[in-house]
């Protein structure tokens, strides 16, 4: 009828109804789509809304808008909030500045600036799904390079002190990461214990095992030293983190030089397009709450891998995983086995599962984050005894 959907699929999805909380299964006005054409949701003027807020003052690029109560939405009574100001501060000190003086009420921290904060009651963490890691390319202008040996991943995976990176470079809240898939995504569906706990710590910082490594490595190459460059984004913060890494992994791992690529976003992308890169910071953030989502990344079919990383194993695990659903017990073995895998061959090197350090006053209420999806929802939040 006019206000039921319903979808038949081929095969049964588990988190299928996660899938549809994702902004791609919106529903859209179809007559004001074609109606604006190419200038669709290009401003505010320019797309409709069916949320708690109506988007507003926004031109495609600027820095700053305005969220105003849906007087149509559907459950607009639970709304408290009838105006949201947001502004995009690229200065972390700026951005102290006006919440100290109550221009703000809630702001991102990053690096030495938490510090500043500390044993501040509105000083929070913020944690997130998101795993940062070192991707490995294996090709790069039709060659093989020396990240195909698989000694040499093995050595620069475990050749650095994520905690010590955690504590000094990120200071966020942020926690090492010894596999891929983030803690607190996930249960078992028979033990109900969470993936990460379950299939424990598979890479870790150990500097004697990484010189072992690589002097297989070495030798299997035929060579006594390598030149290697790290792509990074060109934040402060990125470009700190890089540097970390470079100091880390030249004074553990002998022989071993490495440039450092920091550059636009976008131009990162780019190049991982394009596989013009030797080891790439990246990272994934969790569209929905199942292994699956960061695990089929690596399947040598998977359009993000961008590594040349191919392994049967691996490819045969997650293929099982994404069609055996009527066997849930036995799917969640697979992506148990699957993401050993990818650590024993040192397909990646995981580095940490970002947190953030928010500061937010003590009057906003119901400000809620989520882990996957959405990363933040307003529809509950309120301000309440501000003087």
């Amino acid at each position: 009828d006019d206000k039921t959907l319903e979808i038949q699929l081929e095969k049964a999805v588990p988190y299928f109804k996660d899938l549809l909380t994702l902004p791609m299964f919106l529903p859209q006005n179809e007559a004001f789509v074609t109606e604006q054409g190419d200038k669709y949701a290009t401003n505010s003027d320019a797309v409709l809304y069916n949320g708690p807020f109506v988007l507003d003052e926004w031109d495609g690029t600027g820095l700053s808008w305005v969220l105003n109560k849906n007087e149509d939405y559907w459950d607009k009574d639970t709304v408290k909030l009838d105006t949201i100001n947001v502004d995009v501060v690229k200065e972390t000190s700026t951005s102290i500045n006006l919440y100290d003086t109550g221009a703000v009420d809630r702001i991102t921290l990053s690096g030495e600036y938490v510090q500043t904060k500390q044993g501040d009651p509105e000083l929070k963490t913020q944690p997130t799904s998101s795993v940062f890691y070192f991707k490995f390319n294996q090709e790069r202008n039709g060659e093989e390079t020396s990240l195909a040996n698989e000694n040499i991943r093995k050595a620069v995976s475990m050749s650095y002190d994520k905690q010590a990176f955690a504590d000094t470079v990120l200071q966020n809240g942020s926690i090492p990461a010894n596999g891929l898939v983030p803690a607190e995504l996930a249960t078992d569906p028979a033990s109900g214990e969470d993936f990460r706990k379950q299939s424990g710590d598979l890479s870790t910082f150990d500097v004697k095992q990484a010189q072992e490594y690589w002097e297989k490595g070495l030798k299997e190459l035929g060579v006594d030293s390598l030149t290697l460059e790290i792509l990074g984004d060109d934040s402060e913060n990125s470009k700190k983190a890089l540097e970390f890494m470079q100091a880390q992994l030249t004074s553990n791992l002998p022989g071993l030089e490495i440039n450092l690529r920091n550059v636009p976003f976008k131009v990162r992308l780019e190049a991982d397009t394009k596989q013009d890169y030797d080891i790439e910071m990246s990272g994934w953030g969790a569209d929905y709450a199942d292994p699956i989502n960061f695990l089929e990344l690596f399947h040598s079919e998977n359009g993000n891998n961008k590594s040349s990383y191919s392994n049967a194993d691996y490819d045969a695990l997650v293929e099982s995983a994404q069609t055996n659903v009527s066997d849930l017990e036995g799917r969640w073995e697979d992506m148990l086995e699957a993401e050993k895998v990818l650590m024993e061959t040192a397909g990646i090197a995981p580095i940490y599962q970002r947190a953030y350090a928010v500061l937010e006053k003590d009057y906003l209420k119901g400000f809620t984050t989520h882990l996957t999806g959405a990363d933040k929802s307003f529809k509950w939040a309120s301000i309440e005894g501000k003087e």
